[in-house]
């Protein structure tokens, strides 16, 4: 029973992270491309500013739901797409801690000085970096689905 809700935290975390990243840049950036400057840097400033936190949340669940799952399995020898999953999970993490703590600290700072061209220099790092996370993300779903099928 505790394995299935640790699963389920595992699995409710990833749809977090990975559905927020879908919808803000398949969803909410091109709708916010219609926007003054100010207007779409100030959008994107809030709502990125929501959502990292959720991020941040999300990544302690899926490591503390991940490590307690490993240690209830007792496997000795994981399956080799569980290594897929750490692997990528850990890639994404660090690409996700970097965006937050530089392109994005330097989108806020230009942003509130109102330099909106440098700000959005700074958010299409920003969005690179997420759409590399997306696609991490997906792949590892893809892994897993398989391993599992």
């Amino acid at each position: 029973m505790l394995y299935r809700f640790l699963l389920f935290v595992h699995l409710a975390s990833v749809v977090t992270w990975v559905g927020g990243m879908a919808f803000a840049l398949l969803c909410l950036r091109p709708a916010a491309a219609a926007l003054e400057a100010s207007q779409r840097i100030a959008l994107m400033q809030r709502a990125l500013g929501k959502f990292f936190p959720l991020v941040n949340m999300a990544i302690v669940f899926i490591l503390a739901s991940g490590i307690m799952m490993i240690v209830m399995s007792g496997i000795r020898n994981p399956p080799a797409a569980w290594y897929v999953m750490i692997a990528a999970g850990a890639l994404m993490m660090g690409i996700f801690w970097h965006l937050r703590a530089v392109p994005f600290k330097r989108f806020c700072r230009l942003a509130d000085m109102q330099d909106w061209a440098a700000a959005g220099v700074q958010l299409n790092q920003v969005r690179m970096m997420v759409a590399v996370n997306l696609g991490l993300g997906f792949l590892v779903i893809a892994v897993m689905k398989i391993a599992v099928a």
